[in-house]
């Protein structure tokens, strides 16, 4: 029988991916690493409208200082990253029928008549948020349910935060194997410690919006503690 934590920590992997599993698979936006730390250093966040305890996507919008927008602006031609994140802002105010600032509306006149190119996504925004998504459900499970992050390599017992996660999914239908996310983190292989790196410019970003107060605490506490990125460690 398994211990009560690691039955706990199934349950709240369960909960928790729910919403991210559709026939199967994860179901990830194509995400550049950099648009995550964009929004954190420069203040930029969706407000949602309801007050429960976690962030909606359903209803509610973007918040963008005219300053943020500028520095979008100046880095979008150069920055998919920053492309798509002042994109996501001008048409959300588009979509609500919400006056645009003057920088959104300049951004928005140069793209519709084609006189901004975007840069080409990178290879791997596709796979980003899902790898993201994977590692938190890991990290977030071993901090919060005491569980240990992986198992050794002679142990059969399948008690880690990385089988939590695997059963977690299991559960909402799609399958993964507890050698993949334990590669996700702890392996050595460039692509694996290419995202534990982004792990950690992403905490310091997430540590910098909190100093600098650039986003509503209690916006933080929704949108990003709920999702684990302060307990992303490398470690």
């Amino acid at each position: 029988m398994a211990a009560p934590e690691f039955e706990s920590a199934v349950e709240w992997v369960e909960q928790v991916s729910r919403p991210w599993v559709a026939r199967g698979q994860i179901i990830a936006p194509r995400l550049e690493a950099e648009e995550v730390s964009l929004r954190f250093f420069l203040g930029v966040y969706w407000l949602p409208d309801d007050d429960g305890p976690s962030a909606s996507r359903e209803s509610g919008r973007f918040v963008c200082s005219e300053d943020a927008a500028l520095k979008l602006l100046a880095m979008c031609e150069k920055s998919r990253a920053a492309f798509d994140l002042i994109s996501a802002v001008a048409a959300d105010y588009l979509n609500r029928d919400d006056e645009l600032p003057s920088t959104l509306r300049l951004f928005a006149a140069l793209k519709i008549s084609d006189q901004l190119s975007p840069p080409k996504p990178t290879r791997r925004s596709r796979t980003n948020a899902r790898n993201f998504f994977l590692l938190m459900l890991a990290k977030t499970v071993a901090s919060d349910k005491g569980l240990s992050l992986t198992r050794g390599a002679a142990s059969k017992e399948e008690t880690s935060a990385c089988d939590a996660v695997v059963e977690g999914l299991r559960r909402n239908g799609h399958h993964v194997s507890e050698r993949a996310i334990k590669e996700l983190c702890v392996g050595s292989g460039k692509e694996n410690r290419r995202i534990r790196a982004e792990i950690i410019e992403l905490q310091s970003a997430f540590q910098f919006a909190c100093d600098a107060g650039v986003i509503p605490k209690r916006v933080l506490d929704r949108e990003w503690n709920r999702v684990g990125v302060n307990k992303l460690s490398p470690s």
